[in-house]
């Protein structure tokens, strides 16, 4: 069945919720929603292993820094402390909102131009294939450019600007745009109507992200309980036997 022009347009409204949330988070400081909940996440988080970690807290104060242990001893308190750290370790703010603005300006930016795009969706079938080309390479452009931007940020020792980053990305999606409308692609086979269906979640890259991120946390700290509640478990099995 063919896809008509209407099918599209009415994806519209969809990113244009994209671009409002995109934008908004260039305000994202410490009083931000996002920021609010991801701290009421953690704070539940902890409030449910309450148990475990103030267990292994209370016995990790058991350890004198004065006395001289067996190896086994000092390595079991060395491993529990070290997991109960990165249970009980509080996320780092400063990288949500020193880099979620610049990449939200950039998905906003993008969310416009699909929206610009989308309006020529219903031309003539001749001049429809010239702006369908268009919204493949821009968004393709997106998708690179947000990946690279995402991986320089694991580096938490550079700081993500919002506007050289704005402006690198709208020279890099002018020059594409010039290059698709002089025919300097490289051309492949691909459904349109597939990968535009997958591009509109593109526009929400920013949220998504910063969800799975917050997902990955919490599934790390899950992880680090087990261990941690072995090597406090060994720590203090030992240090009985040892006082007895």
């Amino acid at each position: 069945m063919e896809i008509t022009s209407s099918h599209y347009i009415a994806f519209t409204a969809f990113v244009q919720l994209a671009v409002a949330l995109n934008f908004g988070l260039v305000y994202l400081d410490r009083r931000s929603g996002l920021i609010q909940l991801k701290r009421k996440l953690f704070g539940s988080y902890r409030a449910s292993n309450n148990v475990f970690v103030y267990g292994t807290g209370n016995i990790l104060k058991r350890y004198r820094s004065n006395h001289n242990y067996p190896d086994k001893i000092e390595l079991a308190h060395t491993k529990a402390k070290q997991y109960h750290t990165k249970v009980t370790a509080d996320w780092n703010d400063e990288y949500d909102i020193s880099f979620f603005p610049a990449l939200g300006v950039v998905c906003g930016l993008y969310g416009l131009a699909v929206l610009y795009l989308v309006c020529f969706f219903d031309m003539l079938p001749e001049r429809l294939a010239f702006y369908e080309n268009h919204f493949l390479v821009l968004s393709q452009v997106t998708l690179v450019f947000s990946s690279l931007l995402t991986m320089r940020s694991w580096n938490k020792a550079k700081v993500t600007r919002i506007v050289p980053v704005s402006l690198l990305y709208v020279v890099v999606a002018v020059i594409s745009w010039w290059f698709c409308s002089k025919g300097w692609t490289i051309r492949l086979d691909m459904a349109f109507a597939q990968h535009f269906h997958w591009y509109m979640l593109l526009t929400y890259l920013p949220i998504i992200y910063y969800l799975l991120r917050v997902a990955v946390v919490f599934l790390h700290k899950t992880m680090c309980l087990v261990p941690m509640l072995w090597w406090t478990f060994v720590f203090d099995t030992e240090l009985n036997q040892k006082k007895g």
